[in-house]
């Protein structure tokens, strides 16, 4: 059964409270079946990183494919600036529209103890 997109959400917003950082959804998708994004801003760098849904193939590799999808996550973008990551949500909210974005203002170590992150292989 895979967990609501709004379900997810809302509770990684509490998560994220509970650590004492701030957050906000910056677009809203599908309740129930909307991908959900991840960016973190950290103000002490001033820069942004994007964690987006793992691909399937990842999500096998890592060793439980039975796992709600929209609780796995790749890192996509790393300590860039804004609007980088403003011109890739774009790209995808243009094949779909159904995205959610959540923004979190703190450290991306943090963000990664939040969310169950995937590796990608080393090429």
């Amino acid at each position: 059964m895979r967990l609501r997109s709004d379900i997810f959400v809302a509770s990684l917003l509490r998560s994220a409270e509970s650590r004492g950082s701030a957050g906000t959804v910056l677009r809203k998708g599908r309740t129930s079946l909307g991908s959900v994004y991840v960016v973190g801003f950290d103000r002490t760098t001033r820069s942004a990183s994007l964690w987006a849904p793992a691909p399937q193939a990842l999500v096998e590799m890592d060793g439980d494919a039975r796992q709600a999808p929209v609780s796995k996550f790749e890192e996509r973008l790393t300590e860039v600036v804004e609007s980088e990551i403003s011109a890739f949500i774009e790209k995808e909210a243009s094949f779909d529209d159904d995205i959610w974005v959540v923004e979190l203002e703190c450290a991306p170590q943090v963000i990664r103890g939040l969310i169950d992150v995937v590796d990608a292989p080393r090429r």
